[in-house]
């Protein structure tokens, strides 16, 4: 997905693509730690 998504702003010489793409990624990251914290401790905020 992300992929296509930069590789479509490449084509159409767009950085908007591109910034789509990395804000998808670091809510993806964000929110696997948020998960992760969660399931290790049962809270999110320390």
């Amino acid at each position: 997905g992300l992929a296509i998504l930069i590789l479509f702003g490449m084509a159409l010489d767009s950085r908007l693509f591109f910034e789509v793409a990395l804000l998808i990624a670091l809510f993806g990251f964000f929110s696997t730690v948020v998960i992760s914290k969660y399931i290790l401790r049962g809270d999110v905020i320390d």
